[in-house]
């Protein structure tokens, strides 16, 4: 009961965004209508060409991810996975044909379809399957696929998963992370698909600057019948270009100097200077992540094993402050470290003070800490956002008296360095998710990563907590509410708020109908225009 109501009000939400984003008017969408187009001109997808800049983007097109990777925008264009997540939590078939579960609950039988091909032509077996997940749960990049016990071919088509144990949402975490490619072409490629892809999806790689542009073009040979491809993966845009462009004032210029079509998740500074503009209409997206620090869990950091300094640092960044310096007022407040819009999150909470404000009190238990006076390392991704963040999270550390060097490093660097503990002793991160359990699993699993959890830390209780809150059993109110509560109380992370999210787009797109992104937002390649 308590999980359906979740996932029932959150399908709710869902649909009443799509339908504010078609309507364009009320709190859906801002500026003109989203059914857009110029009167009497021909739409600018007319073509079948947008030019879409987001703020995020692979560094390299390699299929072997972390997990947060299956939310950029053009994660389905470069792979197609096992099957496609809905919003409401629901997959559909997409290489994978069908998936039953046997009698003891943790054996899958997967069939694919018979006729997949890569756009090199090479036929996708059951054993190219097999190699893929054996491949990602030997990387450790996504921890789900730690889940997995065994894979074995069971014919040509088919094959056999087995599961650690009957967690929730494991098969469909599995479906939707597995991108599919031939083992032949990835072994032959020499850099692993760096920069150029030989895929089973419908578009193909035609230009890739790593931190800067993708293109993409439809294919003519694409494997799956279009009878059976779903509308919510509709490819209705025959070209594709993406740009990266990571500092606010060149997103807002990108967009007025139509450089861009179409901004995905916008900085929210911007938000007001297209508001109430008629060549443009804002979105909000519901694409649900925080903006959080998590503490190090490595050994040899000051903050691992020591609470009080942890609960110090909460305690003396003023997230009002954040909330109207950094996201222009564009955020919320939360009472977790996950999100508030996951499923599983209690209303309860909002009665609860999450480390609110409070520099004499962030001084108490610096004294009862064991810190001494040494710079502690904050790591964030190199933006124009993150950098006003970070400046003035070591402005309200140092007014306490503890001393932070902000380390704003660039994306690859980043995410080959945000699941080892030992390279920060303070991270920031941009994290969310389907559900509490999922969440903190990702997090704070010890059972993730090589070294532990997603910093480095071994906390068996907590993973005993959070494996059994994955149950379809566990997942209750009081297992929900227990794990919030450790991890409020011993605050590995601390979130900080809950930015809003927009897309704003040129009016003359000429989309008719908006298709919504599993991980939130628009997505523009399955939906439709003049």
């Amino acid at each position: 009961m308590f999980r359906h109501l979740k996932r029932t009000i959150a399908l709710l939400l869902a649909v009443c965004l799509l339908a504010g984003l078609v309507a364009g008017c009320g709190n859906g969408a801002s500026g003109s209508s989203a059914a857009g187009g110029e009167a009497g001109g021909e739409s600018l997808a007319a073509d079948g060409e947008l030019v879409i800049g987001m703020a995020s983007a692979w560094e390299t097109l390699t299929p072997f991810r972390n997990m947060t990777a299956y939310g950029i925008l053009y994660a389905r264009m470069l792979y197609d996975s096992l099957g496609y997540r809905m919003e409401d939590g629901s997959v559909i078939p997409v290489v994978a044909k069908s998936w039953t579960v046997r009698e003891d609950g943790v054996t899958w039988d997967i069939e694919i379809y018979d006729y997949v091909t890569d756009s090199a032509g090479n036929a996708i077996t059951a054993a190219d399957i097999v190699w893929v997940l054996e491949e990602q749960k030997a990387r450790g990049l996504k921890p789900i696929f730690n889940r997995i016990d065994t894979v074995e071919q069971t014919g040509d088509y088919t094959l056999a998963v087995k599961f650690t144990a009957d967690i929730a949402g494991t098969i469909e975490s599995i479906l939707q992370h597995t991108y599919v490619v031939s083992k032949a072409a990835f072994e032959a490629s020499g850099d692993e698909f760096a920069t150029d892809v030989v895929s089973t999806s419908p578009y193909k790689v035609v230009d890739f600057v790593s931190g800067s542009s993708l293109t993409l073009e439809k294919r003519d040979d694409y494997w799956q019948k279009p009878e059976l491809i779903d509308p919510s993966m509709a490819n209705n845009l025959d070209r594709v270009v993406f740009r990266y462009i990571s500092e606010a004032s060149q997103q807002q210029i990108a967009l007025k100097t139509d450089e861009v079509d179409i901004f995905a998740s916008i900085d929210g500074s911007l938000v007001p200077a297209f508001e109430g503009n008629d060549s443009f209409v804002v979105a909000p997206a519901n694409y649900s992540v925080g903006s959080q620090i998590f503490f190090s869990g490595y050994e040899g950091s000051p903050v691992a094993n020591d609470v009080n300094l942890r609960k110090a640092i909460a305690y003396a960044i003023d997230e009002q402050g954040i909330i109207d310096g950094v996201y222009s007022g564009l955020a919320g407040r939360t009472y977790d470290c996950a999100p508030d819009s996951l499923l599983g999150y209690q209303e309860d909470w909002k009665q609860e003070d999450y480390y609110s404000y409070d520099p004499e009190k962030a001084k108490e238990y610096l004294a009862q800490s064991d810190y001494d006076g040494q710079e502690l390392v904050i790591m964030a991704s190199s933006s124009t956002r993150n950098t006003r963040l970070l400046t003035m999270i070591q402005a309200y550390l140092l007014e306490v008296g503890i001393n932070v060097k902000m380390n704003l490093v660039d994306r690859a660097l980043y995410s080959a360095s945000m699941n080892d503990g030992s390279a920060y002793d303070m991270i920031q991160v941009s994290a969310g998710g389907a559900d509490f359990p999922s969440f903190w699993a990702n997090r704070f699993d010890s059972t993730s990563f090589p070294n532990g959890d997603a910093t480095g830390r071994k906390d068996e209780t907590l993973t005993r907590m959070i494996q059994e809150a994955s149950t379809t059993e566990g997942f209750t109110a009081e297992n929900i509410n227990a794990i919030h509560d450790y991890v409020n109380e011993n605050l590995y992370g601390y979130n900080i708020c809950q930015p809003m999210v927009a897309d704003v787009y040129n009016s003359a797109i000429g989309m008719t109908q908006a298709s919504a992104f599993y991980a939130g937002g628009i997505d523009y390649i399955a939906s439709i225009y003049e």
